[in-house]
């Protein structure tokens, strides 16, 4: 769920997030608690290294997801820890998502909160800003809300993160999808049932070019309804292997749900 340890020994994430402050917090709640940093690992689930980088700030920034079961961990609030790396203005006090994970409700709140303040007009910005602020939470290294278009038969990306893959794939042509190929992008579409793997080479239905040119290795795909119809799929892909879990999936539902509505609302707008 992370991004691969630094080795420059620097203190930013790049997005003025303070890992120094991080690796402070944990170490001294970590003491609070009377826990070794095996026992901390424990509680996560993490290996005793990962907590010793995170501590002396040369692990990079954990995603939302990780940061909140880290909370969880030293038995503190969400809010508390993204302070301390210098992210502000969330509402992690809210009711509990329903799968129970206080890691999927803190950052489904967090990316809502944004998703809402988007003040775009056009579709298409509306879903490259959603698709930019979705890849940020869950340290994907691309998120595309592909679109299906009836005329070419293709799931088309009607929004792209501002991402160097999410880049890379608009240069290389990667944004249409034909529905022919009979790849997984296509069966997530026509069947709605998700699919999530964290090994993409060994997968014969991943598309060719995400696998051959972009180096995916991991991907989430889920179901795009509008209005009650399916219109096209979320996608989230990293080049890393195993970089989203089954609660990233149920989190990637919910917004998805929720980018929707955000459709539905620009298209009965344009109607009037």
């Amino acid at each position: 769920m992370d991004h691969a340890p630094g080795s420059d020994g620097h203190h930013g994430d790049g997005n003025g997030a303070n890992l120094a402050a991080l690796g402070e917090f944990i170490r001294t709640r970590r003491r609070v608690l009377e826990l070794t940093q095996e026992q901390l690992a424990e509680r996560l689930g993490w290996v005793q290294e990962r907590i010793s980088l995170l501590e002396h700030g040369k692990y990079g920034m954990p995603s939302l997801p990780s940061l909140a079961r880290l909370a969880t961990a030293v038995e503190m609030e969400l809010g508390d820890v993204l302070v301390s790396v210098g992210y502000h203005g969330t509402r992690e006090r809210s009711q509990p998502h329903p799968d129970g994970n206080p890691a999927t409700s803190a950052a489904l709140l967090y990316t809502l909160e944004r998703l809402i303040a988007i003040d775009q007009v056009e579709p298409r910005d509306v879903l490259c800003q959603a698709s930019s602020m979705i890849a940020e939470v869950m340290s994907a290294e691309k998120v595309d809300a592909f679109m299906f278009d009836s005329a070419s038969q293709c799931l088309v990306a009607a929004g792209t993160s501002d991402t160097p893959m999410g880049r890379k794939q608009q240069e290389l042509g990667l944004d249409r999808i034909p529905i022919q190929l009979h790849s997984r992008e296509a069966e997530v579409y026509e069947t709605g049932i998700a699919y999530l793997t964290g090994h993409g080479e060994e997968d014969p239905n991943m598309t060719a070019g995400f696998v051959e040119q972009l180096c995916v290795q991991s991907i989430l795909l889920v179901a795009l309804n509008v209005a009650g119809e399916r219109r096209g799929i979320l996608a989230a892909a990293s080049s890393r292997m195993d970089q989203f879990s089954i609660h990233d999936l149920r989190f990637f539902e919910t917004v998805s749900r929720w980018i929707g509505l955000v459709v539905h609302r620009f298209e009965l707008i344009e109607a009037k």
